[in-house]
């Protein structure tokens, strides 16, 4: 295991989130935004711009006429899956750390969970009409970003225990690596220019009195991880307890079996962006 000072180093090597993304992050949470602002930002980057043209140009859509034009671009996307592409587009490199890592520290699955748990709180945010869909999706991307520099802090030769009777994943994480991925999410976050809510959200969500205290936006990653988790889609150490937290859940007005029904929707979104990201 590498030592504390090793691991801010890591910290400090990730790169922040893109300038693009914080931007469209923010341009969308504005109600009189215009697609026109959308596209200036998007051009910018031209990787991006080339992204969506050939996303919109692709048989899911099916078009008559190609598209050369980003503005007639993002007006068949939609803003939904403009901002689906930004962010996940910007947040991929942050996942593709290809050495070996015990199972539950593996980046690609970690990438995969993190992917499906965005989607899940979108979904979520948009049934139960409690925060920003495009929002949502971000924190649920980036909620596990603290995983990614405690996969490079710990050494291949790490012994990964099982988890004791009943422990947790903060817990788990505490006891065998010597800190948790919310913790150290917190600490890469402060140097990321993302929106207070979005930071309180991927910091605080296993924290029941936190979730309880902070906007809805903390229940809804909270639970979007748990259902994704419940669902397959992720790796945690097998023994692992996962359980919803009740504060989550009463602040969402839902309960578990409602939560878990959410599934199917999240997991039908999830193939389809996996689609468009393949593009």
């Amino acid at each position: 295991m590498k030592t504390g000072r090793q691991l801010q180093g890591i910290i400090e090597t990730m790169p922040p989130l893109p300038e693009v993304a914080v931007q469209v992050l923010a341009l969308v949470q504005d109600p009189d935004f215009a697609i026109d602002d959308v596209v200036s930002i998007v051009r910018t980057d031209p990787s991006l711009t080339a992204r969506l043209l050939k996303l919109c140009n692709s048989s899911l859509y099916s078009l008559a006429t190609p598209v050369t034009d980003i503005r007639d671009a993002v007006g068949r996307l939609g803003t939904r899956n403009v901002v689906r592409v930004v962010v996940a587009s910007c947040s991929t490199h942050y996942f593709s750390d290809c050495q070996r890592r015990p199972r539950a520290l593996d980046p690609h699955a970690i990438w995969r969970h993190a992917l499906a748990c965005g989607v899940a709180a979108e979904v979520l945010s948009e049934r139960l009409d409690v925060s920003d869909p495009g929002t949502a999706f971000t924190a649920g991307v980036l909620h596990d970003i603290g995983k990614v520099a405690l996969s490079q802090q710990i050494d291949d030769d790490i012994e990964v225990t099982s988890p004791l009777p009943g422990e947790g994943l903060v817990a788990y994480e505490q006891r065998v690596l010597g800190s948790d991925h919310a913790t150290v999410a917190g600490l890469v976050l402060e140097r990321w220019p993302v929106p207070s809510e979005v930071r309180r959200a991927i910091v605080d969500h296993h924290d029941p009195a936190k979730v309880i205290a902070d906007p809805p936006l903390t229940a809804i990653v909270h639970v979007a991880d748990l259902m994704v988790l419940r669902a397959g889609v992720g790796v945690p150490a097998d023994g692992l307890v996962l359980e919803y937290l009740p504060e989550a859940l009463r602040l969402l007005g839902i309960d578990s079996v409602r939560a878990d029904g959410f599934a199917p929707r999240f997991l039908t979104e999830l193939a389809k962006i996996e689609e468009m990201l393949a593009m």
